[in-house]
Formats: structure tokens, C-alpha cells, sequence
């Protein structure tokens, strides 16, 4: 079973004392204050799933990052004993997470004026078609992040009928497109959470 959980972006010092001090510090690198609640969220969410699964209290949940390429202290974040995977957009936050088997999972925001036809080529296969282009990115950036490469390989090498993994759509309400993927059709549970 894979559980997907949103909120809203919201920040304070309750959820900032869940962070450790890499977290804190990346947070007060973050110029935008929407950016800085994103974060939060998503760093809350995951540890409070975490400890509600694994037990304990949601501050003491480890949560490591390192990028599979370069090794840097960015990119998919991992706790042991659950597999997680962390989107943002708007005021989308979402996590989505399994106790085995690799998950992830985008959420795009539709905003007017907002031209994804412009980025036609780097979305979509030669030869590819998409209906909803906005939708097509995030079930693609899903898969990736699926790989835990994220968006540092093309989506142009991502084809949705790979039968390697599954793609399943999400509602998170109007406005607003997402996917979560996985390399199985487990079922998919989706709820409204608080941080």
C-alpha cells in the first residue's frame, strides 16, 4: 500500500523544532518565506509519518539525504524502514510513502500563465503525444523521482507505457495536477493531513 498525505504550506516554530540542524540551516538559506514553508511541510510530514509508523517521537526520526550522482547533501530523502518521496507546488505539499518499495510522487500547480507548450521538447519522447501536457510532466518527474534521479535526467527518456512501473493520478483539488509511481499497482490511499 502506498499512502499519499497533502497540506498546505505552513511554517513556526513547532514544526521548525522537528528539523535537525542541516535542515535548519538549509531552511534559513531559503530567500522566499513560501519556500521556507514548503520545506518545513514537507520535512514535518515525513517525520510524523515516520514515527507514527516506526514509533517514536517525530524529532528523533534520522532523515538522510545524499544524491545518488554527485553525493552532495541534496536530493530524495531517506529513513530507514520507510521508502518517501516529497513534492511541492503552490500550496501543495505532498508525501508519499510505502514501508517497502521505492515510491515518488510530483504535484504541479496550474497558474495562469503558465506556458508548459514551451517546454514541449524537453517533456516529451520523439514521437510521444500528450493531452495534457502539466499532467505528463508530473507523472513523468514522478518516475524519476521513482528512480531517485529527480530532475537531473531528461524527461524525454521517460516513457509512460514502460511496464516497469505504474503511474497513478492523484486529486489534490482544483487547480492542480500530480502522479505517484511505483514499480507495482499497489493500491494508492490519499488523505488530507496536517504537518
Amino acid at each position: 500500500m502506498i499512502t499519499v498525505e497533502w497540506c498546505e504550506p505552513v511554517d513556526g516554530p513547532a514544526l521548525r523544532d522537528l528539523l535537525d540542524a542541516d535542515e535548519a540551516a538549509r531552511v534559513e538559506r531559503l530567500v522566499r518565506p513560501e519556500d521556507r514553508a514548503r520545506f518545513v511541510t514537507g520535512r514535518a510530514l515525513l517525520r510524523t509519518a515516520a514515527a507514527t509508523v516506526l514509533g517514536g517521537e517525530p524529532r528523533a526520526v534520522v532523515v538522510r539525504v545524499r544524491c545518488a550522482r554527485c553525493g552532495g547533501p541534496h536530493g530524495k530523502p531517506a529513513v530507514d524502514g520507510l521508502e518517501a518521496s516529497i513534492a511541492h507546488s503552490g500550496d501543495r505539499v505532498v508525501l508519499a510513502w510505502r514501508e517497502r518499495g521505492a515510491v515518488g510522487v510530483d504535484v504541479e500547480e496550474r497558474r495562469p500563465g503558465r506556458h508548459v507548450e514551451d517546454v514541449v521538447d524537453q517533456v516529451l519522447a520523439p514521437g510521444e503525444r500528450s493531452e495534457d501536457l502539466l499532467r505528463t510532466w508530473a507523472r513523468k518527474e514522478a518516475v524519476l523521482k521513482l528512480r531517485g534521479v529527480g530532475l537531473t535526467e531528461p524527461m524525454t527518456g521517460v516513457r509512460l507505457d514502460d511496464p516497469t512501473f505504474h503511474v497513478t493520478d492523484l486529486d489534490l483539488g482544483a487547480g492542480y495536477v500530480a502522479a505517484v509511481a511505483a514499480h507495482d499497482t499497489a493500491p494508492v490511499t490519499v488523505r488530507r493531513s496536517r504537518p
